[in-house]
């Protein structure tokens, strides 16, 4: 694909900007899919700015190069902000690529299902829930527990330093002391950003986001974004709404004076 053949893209979707003027594109890299999503950005870099370009929904985003190449934890807030979440390709990988997908998947928090079979087996649960314990333990078991992940070092070391901020946080599975399953994410208002999870053990990731869901609940928290579906969470009544009714909510929610802790 080249510089051309993406201007034509932007062109046909009526977008007149001088940044896209051919001229002072330096380098572009395509789409990648995430999570069965074809939702996301073509990446431009010009001498001024880095540009987000969805052709999905037309939607154009500026970040300046410097921002982009020194991500710092106040950066990847705003972002979140905004709607947009980073992915590396795999773990070796130094580009984040940024995400606004046209459907967005959120787990309501009033309509959050437990089968009938799980409130059972909670009953005897033999994990002990912790949170922000161990954040690094969980962010690194995210990362492992697959063959192909999108955390690379740059997400990770920001994640870190966003939990020590008290930012981001971490619900973890326990057993005989050991680490077995956990999810983490940033909060920010009335907003918790699910990033990850992964299970050592069955159900240890479920517990968790169990525990998560009650949690907000009891803080009043309006928004669980969980980016894209997948069967794990089709059990839980995840959806997808439009890009703009996120945003609406996104809004409102990032403004409530709430803490996760």
């Amino acid at each position: 694909m080249t510089v051309l053949t993406l201007l034509a893209s932007v062109q046909s979707h009526k977008i007149s900007n001088k940044a896209f003027d051919h001229k002072t594109i330096l380098t572009f890299t395509g789409c990648i899919k995430r999570g069965g999503s074809s939702a996301s950005f073509f990446i431009f870099k010009t001498r001024l700015n880095m540009i987000l370009y969805n052709p999905l929904t037309s939607q154009i985003c500026y970040l300046s190069i410097k921002s982009m190449s020194i991500l710092t934890p106040e950066i990847m807030m705003h972002a979140y902000t905004k709607g947009m979440f980073p992915m590396a390709e795999d773990a070796n990988s130094e580009e984040l690529y940024w995400f606004d997908p046209h459907k967005r998947a959120i787990l309501p928090l009033a309509s959050f299902h437990v089968a009938k079979k799980m409130r059972r087996w909670l009953k005897t649960c033999p994990f002990e829930v912790k949170i922000n314990t161990n954040f690094e333990g969980v962010i690194d078991g995210c990362a492992t527990s697959r063959e192909n992940t999108w955390i690379n070092k740059t997400i990770r070391d920001i994640f870190i330093e966003l939990h020590l901020q008290k930012k981001a946080h971490s619900i973890e599975a326990w057993e005989n002391g050991l680490l077995v399953g956990g999810l983490y994410g940033a909060a920010l208002g009335g907003a918790f950003f699910g990033e990850s999870m992964f299970s050592k053990k069955s159900n240890a990731s479920k517990v968790c986001l169990i525990h998560l869901v009650e949690r907000l609940k009891k803080r009043d928290f309006t928004v669980l974004d969980v980016q894209f579906t997948n069967p794990h969470l089709e059990q839980f009544g995840v959806i997808e709404i439009p890009r703009e009714t996120y945003h609406q909510l996104l809004t409102e929610a990032v403004n409530r004076p709430i803490s996760f802790v």
